[in-house]
Parts: C-alpha cells; structure tokens; sequence
C-alpha cells in the first residue's frame, strides 16, 4: 500500500522505499519467528479440549498464559532494542544496503518514523499467535482488516509521499496492538477456556517447560528468517546498483510479490497448528490434512500468479506508480517472472509449517543456508551478466527453488507427505520417535 501511494507522488520517493523497507523487513522477519514458535506452543497445549477434567484446563491455561507472558517479555526487550538502533544509526544501517546521494535522505525518514511502529507491531503479532494457536483464525483477520482500513484512510489524509504513509503505517500497527490487547483481555474476563492475559511471576515464565520448548522452534525459524531476509536484502543491495527507474520498478514488483505470498501464511499457520495438534494422537490424520493443505497452496499459489501477472500488465499498474517509464519495465518480462515465482514459494513455506509441526525444525537451518548460498550465486552470477531487473528476480527464483530441493535433501517431511509416515517414522528409542512434537508441560 505504501509503495503504491508513493509511487503517485515521485518515482525517486518510490526506489527510496528499496534500502528502507529492506531494512525494517530484516528486522520483523527475524523477531516474528517467536510469534510462530508461540502458535505451535499454543497448539501443542490446547485448552479447549473435549472433556477437560478442570484441574488441567487451569493447568493449561496457566501453562500457555505463562507462554504468552514470556514472549512478550522477551519480544519486548528485542524489539525495543532494535528500534532504538533503527533510530540511532539509519544512515550507516542504508549505507549497507546501498542507499546513497539523493536517496538517503528519504529512506532516513521513512526507516526512523516505522521504527517508532515496530514493538506495536510485533507485540501485536504475539496476540495473534495465540489466537491463532487456539484454531481462532477469524479475530485475527478483523484486527487485520481494522489495521489495513487504519492504514489506507491515512494515506489518502496525509498525501505527503514517503513521510505521510511513514506516519500511517505506524497508526495502523497502534491500532491492530490495541484491538488485540483488548480482544484478549475480553476473553480473559468472559471466557474461562481462553488464554489469560495477565502478569506471571518470573519463576513461571523463566521455567525450562516455557522457554525450552519456545527456543526450540524459535532458534530454527530465527536462522530461516535471517537466511531469507538476507537473500531479500541481497537482491535489493544488487537493485540499488540498477537504474532509477528500473530500482523503483523492482520495488514496486517486489512489494506486489511479499503482499501476495502473504496469502499462503495464514494456510501455513492454520496447518501448523492442526496438524501439531493431530500428530500428537493420530499421524495419519495430520498426514492427510498436511497433504490436503499442500494441494490448497498449490491452487492458491497459480490464482496469485495470475493475479501478479495481471496486475502488473494491465492499466490497474497505473495504480502502482504515475511514472511511464517504471510502468513499461513492470509489465515487460519481470512480470511472468515475478508471477511465475508464486509457485515455489508457496510450496516451500507449506513444507516449512509440515516441518515445524512434525517437530523436524532442525532440518530448517540447513534449507534456508543452502538457499541462501545459492541466491546470491546466482545473484553475482547475473550482475557480471548485467542482466539488470531480469537478474534480480532470477535470484528470487533461485532462492524459492532451492527451498524446495533443500526440504527435498534435508528434512524428512518432503518423504512423510509423499510417502506417508511408516516409512519415514524413526524406530523405537530414536528422536521423534512417536508423534509428540514437544515435551508435555501439563499433567493429564
């Protein structure tokens, strides 16, 4: 949204968006993965069970307030300290991602007014994992939705290009972080089967039954944020070398492409948790659904292709940005590429879920290095080969493929989707041996 709104004011504000939404990208991406970690937590310790004995309902709804209190505490700490840094340092944090001359300026501004949004947004994303980890997918999506409206209402007000949509953004982060807060503390008030949202002493929140099974999945999804967020901010490194109008093209191409693929995350999450909760009491089940929503990803992804594809090459490009020039190079091949590359990404993020769920996220460092390496190969390969816009995107489907060819070689949840669960399941004594994903941290 923002980069569409900019894009009508000045093509020079709209490639400053590049190094700076590059930057606080890295930053989100890598903080979220506790977020993620805090859903399959959720999940894996349901409160809503069918005859509950209410001695370990308020066991539970202890267990996962105490989650939901640690991960703020901690999500807190890191996401204030990274503002702080965003606001102290923004020119030398642009200067590594290429920003310079007429440039800087711009993306100064609007790094150092977003990083004001950053802990709302981040906090906000806590709430909705665990609302997500209780199957609660539909106040999630109104909160979003208030948010979306918060954020489109102030970039019609202000109309001032990259400082005015700044300024927006961070309200529609307030916004979504106060309706979370006060959804969840209304169903703490009324609902006795709902997370509580309260204060924990530190001896629960710092117990190794919280933290351990929260860093578990948090330390692998930390090194698959970075790996991916990396391989973004490379291909928008190599795109500051480009052009003007080709730079502000890629953004407005990428941005187009990172809204879109956020289509399939909601599938992931939902899939996660089902299925993190079906493989603790029947395999086969979670391998059914796990199958059946990789099939869903795969119908979704080819509606996003032809929804990038028209996007980009009809008059709606016009909405995108007012500049001619960009306008040709967004509806020229980048295009099929940008809409072509819907299809791996989507598949690979399904698989990652399936991993996480199935307890396999030792096997994610691995995929996401091996497609790191592999992006910027290609990368360096296409900047010798001054391929220009072509050979930014030709990293993009560089990385997305070899996500899939990495879970293909390392993680064994590409052979229980295909093959199903005897044939992959570790025998007796082995890690993961039966379908418990995390140690249980209540009594039944």
């Amino acid at each position: 949204m923002d980069t569409a709104f900019v894009g009508q004011v000045s093509s020079l504000q709209q490639a400053a968006l590049v190094p700076s939404t590059s930057i606080l990208s890295f930053g989100f991406s890598v903080l979220f993965s506790l977020s993620v970690s805090l859903t399959n937590f959720v999940a894996s310790n349901p409160i809503k069970a069918v005859d509950l004995h209410p001695d370990d309902l308020r066991i539970r709804r202890d267990t996962c307030g105490a989650a939901v209190c640690a991960t703020f505490f901690i999500m807190g700490i890191f996401a204030l300290m990274t503002s702080l840094v965003l606001i102290s340092f923004p020119g030398r944090l642009l200067g590594l991602v290429g920003a310079s001359g007429e440039l800087m300026p711009l993306a100064k501004s609007y790094l150092t007014i977003c990083a004001w949004g950053l802990p709302f947004a981040l906090g906000a994303t806590v709430m909705q994992g665990a609302f997500l980890g209780q199957q609660n997918a539909v106040l999630p999506l109104k909160v979003m939705t208030i948010a979306g409206l918060v954020n489109l209402v102030g970039d019609l007000a202000t109309r001032t290009g990259i400082t005015g949509v700044a300024y927006a953004t961070v309200a529609a982060q307030v916004t979504a972080f106060a309706c979370f807060a006060a959804a969840m503390r209304r169903a703490t008030l009324s609902d006795a089967s709902s997370i509580p949202l309260r204060f924990y002493r530190w001896r629960q929140i710092s117990s190794p039954d919280i933290l351990r099974p929260l860093f578990q999945v948090a330390s692998a999804l930390t090194v698959r944020a970075v790996a991916a967020m990396a391989s973004y901010s490379f291909m928008s490194y190599f795109a500051t070398l480009l052009p003007t109008a080709e730079m502000a093209a890629h953004q407005v191409a990428f941005q187009l492409w990172w809204f879109l693929s956020f289509s399939i995350e909601p599938l992931s999450t939902a899939t996660q948790s089902l299925v993190a909760r079906e493989y603790v009491v029947d395999c086969e089940s979670a391998t059914r659904l796990a199958r059946l929503a990789l099939r869903m990803a795969v119908a979704c992804a080819f509606g996003l292709c032809a929804l990038q594809l028209v996007v980009q090459t009809s008059p709606l490009s016009n909405l995108l940005s007012g500049d001619p020039l960009i306008r040709s190079v967004l509806r020229g091949p980048v295009a099929v590429m940008a809409a072509l590359s819907h299809i791996p990404i989507a598949v690979g993020v399904m698989l990652d879920g399936c991993a996480i769920a199935t307890g396999n996220t030792a096997a994610l460092p691995n995929i996401f290095v091996f497609s790191l390496c592999t992006c910027v190969t290609t990368l360096i390969f296409a900047a010798r080969m001054q391929l220009g816009i072509l050979g930014i995107w030709l990293g993009m489907h560089a990385f997305v493929m070899s996500r899939f060819v990495g879970h293909v070689l390392f993680s064994r949840t590409v052979l229980r989707l295909l093959f199903g669960n005897d044939a992959t399941r570790p025998k007796s004594g082995e890690d993961k041996g039966g379908c418990e994903i995390f140690p249980s941290t209540f009594a039944t």
